[in-house]
């Protein structure tokens, strides 16, 4: 029996053409089974063309970019590239970079290279706090995602106790968090008991004391080292007093008293008068004045004479000069070398004789890696404090080691009666890690 090859349909023998859907029969004798005895017709599979999968292949890569691409931005902007960014950039001083990365809480103080010199100085200084300012950012941003907007919006837990804070600004790109590093600002006070006393700080003039009991604010400063100074002219005489300040160790606010020794500016004042006195022609009077002046047993008159005053920075070079003779002294096993710039009568003079002795017997020689003076600060007319950070390499000879120390110390310097500076006491020193 034939049928349509075509629809299936049965054909009689005598048509010409399928009576279902007029296929010629006569073109193909091949018997094909009926329909309802046939199995499943499989689908037929529409392949894709060229074109379409193309298409296909960038769409899907367009994807994959887009996730790396979120991703990558997500980490860039993220709070831990900020600090990792912060970190590095201290470490190499970069302060292009921290300018970015920083921004103060008071909208008048501008970031930039030169404002955050005094950190970096402070940092150099002291190498412990920037561990512990590492940490304290870590700790924020572990907890800054907790904070509810409501905390955020009122100030809870806003770490109002740090100098650096971490806070989220805004988005970038409308779909990352953007993290900022908020810094403290320093509003000192400054003090002064003599009017016309011109007040300066990191160089630049900022105001004239117009009383004898002058204060004045002043701010905002970067958190940092910085230095005052305050001069005051009386006659040919200059004053001056100068001092390193950081808000670190004097907090937020801070009260800077620059006093002037009234005692001091009378003294040269009479000395000023004496040296105007007119120029003596007779050989009789000027031998007379001489033999007065040698003979005088007026105390302040010799001090007016043999005591000259010290800057600041000369005493604490002086300072630095005295750490450098010691070691030297230590490392040629000879305490005279380092004997001029001790005072005979201080605690130091013995102090430094046996220590000196004891480095010797144990064959421990020392290098001086780096000195740097942090605060100098007048007791008195005749007596100064000096703090500095100095960093050694120990060798210690008689176990074949060697280790790197670093200190934070406190000394005592004075003026001999001679005029010349001495090292009178160690107050304190401690090891900074």
């Amino acid at each position: 029996m034939n049928f349509c090859k075509e629809c299936g349909t049965k054909l009689n023998e005598e048509n010409s053409f399928c009576s279902e859907c007029g296929t010629p029969t006569t073109l193909s004798s091949a018997t094909i089974p009926p329909p309802n005895q046939q199995g499943p017709r499989e689908a037929k599979v529409k392949k894709r063309s060229k074109k379409q999968k193309v298409v296909v292949s960038i769409i899907s890569i367009i994807a994959i970019l887009s996730i790396i691409t979120y991703q990558v931005g997500a980490y860039l902007t993220s709070k831990e590239k900020v600090i990792e960014t912060f970190e590095e950039a201290m470490i190499a001083q970069d302060t292009a970079t921290l300018s970015t990365l920083i921004t103060s809480e008071d909208p008048r103080l501008v970031i930039d290279g030169q404002t955050i010199e005094g950190l970096i100085t402070f940092i150099n200084q002291t190498p412990s706090y920037f561990n512990e300012l590492m940490s304290d950012l870590h700790t924020q941003a572990a907890i800054i995602d907790e904070q509810t907007n409501d905390e955020i919006a009122d100030g809870t837990n806003s770490n109002e106790d740090y100098l650096f804070t971490l806070k989220k600004s805004g988005k970038t790109a409308f779909l990352f968090d953007h993290y900022q590093l908020y810094i403290k600002p320093f509003y000192p006070t400054l003090h002064t008991n003599y009017e016309n006393v011109t007040l300066s700080i990191n160089d630049e003039d900022i105001a004239t004391s117009h009383s004898d009991s002058f204060q004045q604010e002043f701010g905002p400063l970067a958190p940092g080292v910085h230095n005052v100074v305050a001069h005051y002219q009386s006659g040919d005489h200059d004053f001056t007093i100068e001092k390193m300040i950081n808000s670190f160790d004097h907090g937020e606010y801070a009260n800077v008293e620059l006093f002037f020794d009234p005692t001091e500016i009378e003294e040269q004042t009479e000395e000023n008068l004496h040296q105007q006195t007119p120029e003596i022609t007779d050989h009789s009077q000027e031998q007379v004045l001489e033999t007065s002046i040698e003979t005088s047993t007026d105390p302040t008159e010799q001090m007016t004479y043999q005591s000259p005053s010290y800057t600041f920075n000369e005493i604490g070079r002086f300072v630095e000069t005295y750490v450098y003779v010691t070691v030297e002294s230590v490392n040629n096993e000879d305490f005279s070398i380092a004997e001029p710039l001790i005072d005979p009568n201080g605690d130091k003079y013995q102090e430094q004789k046996d220590y000196t002795a004891y480095l010797i017997d144990r064959k421990i020689t020392q290098e001086v890696l780096s000195f740097e003076v942090i605060d100098v600060a007048r007791i008195d007319d005749r007596t100064y404090e000096v703090t500095a950070i100095d960093e050694y390499r120990i060798d210690y000879g008689d176990e074949g080691t060697t280790s790197f120390k670093t200190f934070k110390s406190r000394f005592i310097v004075t003026i001999l009666p001679n005029g010349n500076l001495a090292l009178n006491k160690l107050v304190e020193t401690t090891e900074i890690n």
